[in-house]
């Protein structure tokens, strides 16, 4: 694939970032109020506008393979489960659970939603297309990918430095979901158990009201992201990003091998 060719893919994906964020919002206002109908349409814009352009330029057939979601639902699921053990039971022991509050619907809008649908939009498609199809170094895609995430989650603070504090915790999830997805070939379930799994427990036992969290609940987080990084690098070999592709892959294809 030529350069220039390269370059008109990575400014679609853009093109459809900047499109989802500022149309979305618009359409959202048009419905109206109703609770369920404004969820259906803000979770479409992470998934329709995906699907049409992987549809057109990639054709029908593929399409959940360059995603990461065509294999690797079990195993993605085991280890997204152990790698996160530590906070279950980090955070059944610091936590305030409140049993009369759990409901399906606190899993579901709280974990499983956003879970799957922002690793489908900002990792498998976002992240994917500028690494594996732009030709973009592993660093140069993580770094955009961590930046638009990071944006999408600053409303959460209520000072600067809260800001800043959830800027810099996405921006560190984004870039590690991407290192996973990349490294445990192409498996977009291990990111999205994770993010799911994550996202539960930390509502589950009410830890934090934003994604910054306090010294207890950090420290449990970052056990499961050392497990997950340590277990990674000890068993999933040969390494899938290399030195020599950390900012530019130029022609190189992505290892797309089932997990």
């Amino acid at each position: 694939m030529k350069s220039a060719s390269k370059w008109v893919y990575a400014l679609l994906v853009i093109s459809i970032y900047i499109a989802v964020k500022y149309l979305r919002p618009l359409s959202l206002d048009v419905v109206g109020s109703d609770v369920n109908l404004r969820r259906v349409i803000y979770y479409s814009w992470y998934i329709l506008p995906v699907l049409l352009y992987l549809w057109f330029s990639w054709g029908t057939k593929g399409v959940w393979k360059r995603l990461g979601l065509a294999s690797g639902l079990p195993e993605g699921f085991l280890y997204g489960f152990l790698f996160t053990l530590p906070m279950l039971l980090g955070f059944a022991f610091i936590g305030q659970a409140k049993f009369s509050d759990w409901s399906l619907e606190l899993v579901v809008v709280s974990a499983l939603l956003p879970g799957f649908f922002e690793e489908l939009y900002y990792r498998g498609f976002a992240f994917g297309e500028l690494y594996k199809r732009a030709g973009w170094g592993f660093l140069l895609a993580a770094a955009f990918n961590g930046l638009i995430f990071g944006l999408s989650h600053i409303w959460q603070g209520n000072s600067v430095g809260e800001t800043l504090g959830v800027f810099f915790v996405t921006f560190s999830g984004a870039a590690w979901f991407a290192w996973l997805y990349v490294e445990w070939r192409n498996n977009l379930w291990l990111p999205i158990t994770l993010h799911v799994l994550m996202n539960l427990y930390w509502a589950l036992f009410d830890i934090e009201s934003t994604a910054l969290g306090g010294v207890g609940a950090n420290i449990f987080r970052g056990i499961t992201i050392a497990a997950s990084v340590i277990f990674t690098l000890r068993r999933r070999k040969p390494r899938q990003i290399t030195r020599e592709e950390l900012w530019w892959r130029g022609d190189k294809k992505p290892d797309l091998q089932s997990p």
